[in-house]
């Protein structure tokens, strides 16, 4: 069986982690075993091994990461990712951390049937951060949804509830 697919997009501290957890705490009791991944992970830990750069030194991880597609190819991490899905046997994975076209383009491809959620922007500062501009206009041109999260974690709450009905 293909898992399902929750990827959360949304400028940094915008509340993905948090929104896939509250995701993944649903389903957990609904008896869905479902599993949080990040595409950002191989990246972090690759890092953090081998360069000693911690994992809240973002600067670092950009440049490392922009570095390692430009000669490995754009879906090196995202290859990681998808590669740990097969493995697994859950029935959702939450990505908390989708923020690039490429990667939505391999989900959109893949068999796993994949809902995009976007969590609300946090501040002027993040308005420079054009990956998110690319994402949503990714979605536009390829017809794919995307829902947006509410605001507030009381709303955010009752939504998922909601939510969760919807995607079982």
């Amino acid at each position: 069986m293909t898992s399902k697919v929750i990827a959360i997009c949304g400028h940094e501290g915008s509340g993905k982690s948090t929104a896939a957890r509250f995701i993944a705490s649903a389903l957990a009791r609904k008896g869905y075993t479902t599993k949080v991944i990040s595409f950002s992970s191989p990246l972090k830990e690759l890092c953090n091994e081998h360069l000693r750069v911690d994992k809240t030194n973002r600067r670092a991880l950009e440049e490392f990461a922009m570095d390692a597609r430009r000669i490995l190819g754009n879906n090196v991490f995202t290859n990681v990712t998808f590669a740990e899905m097969r493995l697994g046997t859950y029935d959702y994975h939450i990505i908390d951390d989708l923020r690039y076209p490429h990667e939505l383009s391999k989900l959109h491809d893949s068999d796993h049937l994949t809902y995009v959620l976007k969590t609300r922007n946090v501040s002027a500062r993040e308005a420079d951060d054009t990956r998110l501009d690319e994402l949503l206009t990714f979605t536009e041109v390829n017809n794919i949804d995307i829902i947006q999260l509410p605001d507030d974690y009381e709303e955010l709450y009752r939504f998922v509830e909601k939510f969760i009905e919807l995607v079982r």
